[in-house]
């Protein structure tokens, strides 16, 4: 059931605009309300600052559906010193913003009892969780039917994605840019860029998902609804 409540978020829009002689692209800022959708995605490189973006939103949406906040951690607390480097900064960063954590590597429907009805849920990050699906040894018995097929990979994950939006009130998703370093890979890693884009596509296409490119900080919506109309009050939030 859709609520009426709202959380109004400020986003960029970019937009062709007819100029004398010659055409441009010029961004705006629009206000859009976060809770006439049922997820959004953010994809961004690494410190692009989506990940803060994602929590204050997070909270913000909490806060507006009086709803528990979960925060799903999908890197492991490993021997690696960047991992843990990386596991302390972001919790850190989310300290004393009401989130309950929890730890699922792979397979998010293990865990799906534990996620309250109606919740909103922020998974950090898309890309990681991705990397254990297809390495991670405990999840032998899932590589074994995909066979290192990135078709199967994504299904499979946008299957276990879609049942985390059934239960929850608003699912926000952290993916990382990854297509832009310009090498060429093989084997399992190609799989996983492959199943990546595959997931990133396939949640693109949802109608009540919200897509956007986060970079220096800057949030640019690349999807949008178009039955929604969103109010143009930028200058007022």
């Amino acid at each position: 059931m859709k609520s009426n409540k709202t959380c109004y978020i400020e986003l960029l829009q970019a937009e062709e605009s007819p100029k004398t002689g010659e055409n441009f692209i010029r961004t705006r800022s629009r206000a859009v309300d976060l809770l006439s959708y049922r997820a959004l995605l953010a994809i961004g490189g690494s410190k692009s600052g989506k990940s803060r973006l994602l929590e204050n939103w997070a909270q913000a949406a909490a806060k507006a559906l009086d709803a528990p906040l979960i925060y799903l951690a999908t890197l492991q607390a490993d021997e690696d010193p960047e991992n843990q480097a990386r596991i302390a900064r972001h919790q850190a960063q989310r300290a004393g913003k009401g989130f309950h954590s929890l730890e699922i590597a792979y397979d998010l429907t293990r865990q799906l009892d534990e996620i309250p009805q109606g919740s909103v849920v922020l998974l950090e990050c898309l890309g990681t969780l991705l990397a254990n699906e297809c390495f991670d040894p405990a999840n032998a018995d899932r590589q074994a039917l995909w066979q290192d097929s990135a078709k199967l990979i994504s299904d499979s994950l946008l299957a276990d994605l879609a049942q985390i939006m059934d239960r929850t009130g608003l699912l926000l998703i952290a993916a990382n840019d990854v297509f832009c370093d310009g090498e060429i890979f093989t084997g399992g890693t190609r799989t996983w860029l492959e199943a990546n884009g595959l997931i990133l596509q396939g949640l693109a296409q949802r109608s009540d998902l919200l897509a956007l490119e986060v970079s220096a900080g800057l949030p640019l919506m690349l999807h949008k609804r178009s039955q929604t109309v969103d109010s143009e009050i930028a200058e007022e939030i």
